[in-house]
C-alpha cells in the first residue's frame, strides 16, 4: 500500500541564497544558523534517477516554481 509521506511526516524546506563558494564557510553558516538544522538520519548514500516527459514538463514546472508539480523518480539507499 502506498502512503503519502508528506501527510504522515511534516517536512520543511528552507532555501537560502549563498554568495560564497567556500564549502566550509557554508557548512559553518548552516550549523550556526538559528533555523535549527539537524541531521535526522544516519550518514548514507541516496541514489536517484529522475524521469521527465519529452517536452521537459517537470523541468519547466520546477523552473516556474509550480507548487503542484510531479516529480517521478526511482530512489534507493
Amino acid at each position: 500500500m502506498l502512503e503519502n509521506i508528506s501527510q504522515k511526516n511534516s517536512r520543511i524546506e528552507t532555501k537560502i541564497l549563498i554568495k560564497s563558494s567556500n564549502y566550509y564557510g557554508i557548512m559553518d553558516s548552516i550549523k550556526n544558523s538559528n533555523k535549527r538544522f539537524r541531521e535526522i538520519y544516519h550518514p548514507r548514500y541516496i541514489n536517484n534517477i529522475y524521469f521527465d516527459s519529452y517536452n521537459f514538463q517537470s523541468y519547466h514546472q520546477n523552473l516556474n516554481g509550480d507548487l503542484n508539480k510531479r516529480k517521478i523518480r526511482i530512489r534507493w539507499y
